[in-house]
């Protein structure tokens, strides 16, 4: 009776560290530099475009993105497993929040609950930056109750090119620019940057990367 007790408790340890050390990306690491275009919130105008740089480590366990949108502020966002940290530099305040599975757009395991709500759709392969993608159509998961009609193409499990054509008539596109696959990333890169404090909050609706 106690060994079985004993092997129960070890199936529950076993399928908790799994799940914490899910992959999300079909290679080790990477660094992916990526052009975002800057939307003006009340006028709707594209004012620029702004950098988005990803530093991917241990299949996506890891990852940490950095936005740089003028030479003033940043935003950065920094996975750790199953947590999500966000803020803005130069700043000392940040949000720590936990991320459900049935939250995470984890595009090589996407859960049943995440296709339900976004209405996602394969829609056959398509090639971009000479790499063989899957095309998927799905609603905005940053506003899922409008009619924003979003196409995206992934590879291994990475976003390489969004388009999101709003109901009012704007139609932006965030592309991946360049990759750099299997290299060493120095692990410095995934500290929590100095003078920051995170407070936990619960997020809401899906995250994506």
């Amino acid at each position: 009776m106690k060994k079985l007790v004993l092997s129960a408790m070890m199936a529950v340890v076993l399928s908790t560290v799994l799940c914490a050390q899910e992959k999300r990306y079909g290679f080790e690491s990477a660094i992916v530099k990526m052009n975002i275009p800057i939307i003006a919130t009340v006028s709707r105008d594209v004012l620029g475009t702004a950098t988005c740089i990803k530093y991917i480590d241990e299949y996506g366990r890891k990852e940490f993105l950095i936005i740089e949108r003028n030479a003033k502020a940043e935003t950065f966002i920094l996975f750790i497993d199953d947590y999500r940290y966000f803020g803005m530099l130069p700043g000392t305040q940040g949000v720590k929040s936990k991320i459900r599975s049935n939250q995470d757009m984890n595009f090589l395991n996407l859960s049943d609950e995440v296709k339900t709500a976004l209405q996602i759709v394969e829609k056959g392969n398509e090639q971009f930056l000479g790499r063989d993608c899957i095309r998927y159509e799905l609603k905005n998961p940053n506003n899922p109750t409008n009619n924003d009609k979003v196409t995206m193409l992934v590879w291994n499990g990475l976003l390489l090119k969004r388009v999101i054509e709003s109901e009012d008539g704007l139609t932006v596109a965030e592309e991946v620019t360049e990759i750099q696959l299997d290299i060493k990333i120095p692990q410095e890169k995934f500290d929590f940057p100095e003078g920051v404090t995170f407070t936990e909050r619960e997020v809401n609706g899906i995250i994506g990367r």
